[in-house]
C-alpha cells in the first residue's frame, strides 16, 4: 500500500503488506534511465527499522516490476521492516530509497485497508470474479530504432514488432496476476473517423489498487485470452492519497493486434 519516493534510478517503490501469505513491493524506475538492458532487481528488507543491516530476499528477478517476500518476518504488535530494491544494469547500480509496510498509512488505516481489501475479494457478489493478468507497459528505457522518430519522438508504427507499439524496446514487463471484480457487461462504442466507422469493445471492472493499473496497460482475461487496453482508471477507495480500490475501462484489441503476439509470461 504505501509509496516511498526515490532521487536514484528507481523512481518510487510500493510495499503491499496487505495480502495473504507476505509482502509484494512494486516498484518503477525512472522515464529518463537510458541504461541498456537487461536490469537485474534485487529486493532488499531489513527487520530493525531500515539501518544497514539489509539481507536479499529470494533471487533477484530480471526486467520485471515486483517481487514477492513470502517469509514471515513480522512477529509482535509493531512492524519495523523496511525494503528497498537494488537496480544492477551494464552501466551502474542503483538503490531505491527505503520503503516501509505503512508508508503514508497509519496502523489503524492500515488494518482498514486491509479489512476492505477482504470483504471486496470475498463479497458474495464476487462469485463470477475473473481471473486475469496485469501486462505493465514500459514507460522508460531503451527507444525504439524501429519505429520511434529520432526528431519529434513520436511512435511512427503502432505494429511494430521490436517495441509493440509502445516506442520502447520489449515494450511490456512480464505479467502479474491480476483478478478483475464488479464488472460490466461488454458494450459496443461505434464512432466515425476520417478513415470511416470504428466499432470498440467497452467494459468496466474493478481491481484492488496495488500494483497500480495506467492507461495503455493491457489486462488478460485468464479465461480466454481476450486482451483489452485499460483507457482510463479511476480510484473510488484510498487513504492518505494511497490507492485501495480502482475501476478501470478497457477496450478489447482487435485480434490481429501486436499486443498478442505478447507471451504473458516472458514478457516482450
Amino acid at each position: 500500500m504505501p509509496l516511498t519516493k526515490s532521487t536514484s534510478g528507481i523512481k518510487r517503490v510500493w510495499v503491499d503488506y496487505a495480502m495473504s501469505g507476505g509482502a509484494r513491493v512494486t516498484w518503477e524506475v525512472r522515464e529518463d534511465l537510458r541504461d541498456p538492458l537487461p536490469w537485474d532487481f534485487q529486493l532488499q528488507v531489513s527487520r530493525d527499522g531500515g539501518s544497514d543491516t539489509w539481507s536479499d530476499v529470494g533471487s533477484s528477478v530480471r526486467n520485471d516490476y515486483y517481487a514477492i517476500d513470502d517469509s514471515k518476518r513480522q512477529y509482535g504488535r509493531g512492524l519495523r521492516l523496511q525494503y528497498r530494491v537494488v537496480l544492477t544494469t551494464g552501466w551502474s547500480t542503483y538503490t531505491s530509497e527505503n520503503a516501509q509496510p505503512f508508508g503514508l498509512l497509519s496502523k489503524r488505516q492500515w488494518l482498514q485497508a486491509r479489512a476492505i481489501i477482504r470483504r471486496t475479494l470475498l463479497a458474495p457478489r464476487q462469485l463470477d470474479n475473473v481471473p486475469g493478468f496485469l501486462m505493465k507497459r514500459k514507460l522508460y528505457g531503451t527507444p525504439c530504432t524501429t519505429c520511434v522518430d529520432p526528431i519529434t519522438g513520436g511512435i511512427t508504427n503502432s505494429d511494430c514488432d521490436e517495441c509493440k507499439g509502445t516506442g520502447k524496446v520489449d515494450g511490456y514487463w512480464v505479467a502479474a496476476a491480476n483478478t478483475m471484480f464488479d464488472l460490466t457487461p461488454e458494450s459496443d462504442d461505434t464512432q466515425r473517423t476520417q478513415k470511416g466507422t470504428s466499432n470498440d469493445v467497452i467494459m468496466q471492472g474493478s481491481f484492488i489498487g496495488v500494483p497500480m493499473l495506467n492507461r495503455n496497460d493491457v489486462w488478460i482475461d485468464a479465461n480466454s485470452d481476450r486482451r483489452y487496453i485499460i483507457k482510463k482508471v479511476t480510484t473510488i477507495a484510498e487513504m492518505s492519497r494511497v490507492p485501495i480500490i480502482v475501476t478501470a475501462e478497457l477496450r478489447l484489441a482487435e485480434f490481429d493486434d501486436v499486443i498478442y503476439t505478447v507471451d504473458p509470461e516472458e514478457g516482450s
